[in-house]
């Protein structure tokens, strides 16, 4: 066996609980919504402002995860794009300072909760996740914004 192979595939439900926190589920029907509220959330602004206090990066952990960052220095308003096993399991919203939650309940992938804070200007995920059946839980140190 060289690796995990995928022979199935499958549509990923993600919701907001509250501010920061979100759950991601495997949907058994394809589910297509567009929220006009999306539109007035994005919060556009001149562009050459915006990349000035943006800070991104991207992080592993696990060795399954990958986390795209896009950090506002000023507020912390960040959004991260995480990915498991090289599939995007969605771009999540909210603020480090309150620390952004994201709950997965992917049969046999992915059972838990992996959350990113920050602790003073370093960013840390913590987790409490199954990975094909095996229980992981822990913190560590992704990085530091400058």
């Amino acid at each position: 066996m060289t690796g995990l192979q995928v022979t199935q595939v499958s549509y990923l439900a993600v919701e907001s609980k509250q501010p920061g926190e979100y759950s991601v589920t495997e949907l058994v029907q394809p589910s297509f919504q567009f929220d006009e509220k999306v539109l007035d959330d994005l919060g556009l602004e001149d562009e050459s402002v915006a990349a000035e206090r943006k800070y991104c990066i991207s992080a592993n952990f696990l060795k399954i995860f990958e986390a795209e960052f896009c950090v506002d220095l000023p507020t912390f308003d960040t959004s991260v794009t995480l990915k498991a096993f090289n599939r995007i399991l969605g771009t999540f919203t909210g603020n480090l300072k309150d620390g952004i939650k994201i709950t997965t309940k992917i049969p046999i992938l992915l059972d838990g909760w992996v959350r990113f804070f920050l602790k003073g200007k370093e960013v840390w995920v913590e987790y409490d996740i199954k990975i094909i059946r095996k229980h992981y839980a822990g913190k560590q140190k992704l990085f530091t914004l400058p």
